[in-house]
């Protein structure tokens, strides 16, 4: 990726560090906040947040990260997501439930690092 911007000029780096943060800088130690509803990185607002590793394992169940074990302070954005999630599902259920099965992970995980159940 860093060689990108050499190879075409249609392609931006931005300084904005609320674009494509992720579990990454969280492990490092940065901090994802809400104040008001509104999601910050690092004081700066967020705009996308990726949730790299994150895998549904059933309906009521997800791996967070799949990668590495998470620290407390990332609890609260990863909430937040499983809040919105578990939105998500009831939406497709009430449209075509028998899609819900093929979004699931098809393998059992070789190892859960940051296992939570969605709310019933």
């Amino acid at each position: 990726m860093d060689r990108w911007p050499g190879i075409t000029n249609s392609i931006a780096v931005t300084e904005n560090k609320g674009i494509n943060t992720g579990s990454w800088n969280i492990r490092k130690g940065h901090v994802v906040q809400e104040k008001k509803g509104n999601w910050y990185f690092e004081g700066h607002p967020l705009v996308c947040y990726h949730f790299s590793g994150f895998e549904l394992i059933s309906e009521g169940e997800a791996e967070l990260c799949n990668r590495k074990t998470l620290p407390a302070h990332a609890e609260k954005i990863y909430t937040a997501y499983l809040r919105a999630i578990e939105k998500v599902i009831r939406q497709i259920k009430a449209v075509d439930a028998g899609s819900i099965p093929r979004m699931l992970r098809d393998r059992e995980p070789l190892q859960l690092r940051n296992y939570r159940r969605l709310r019933e």
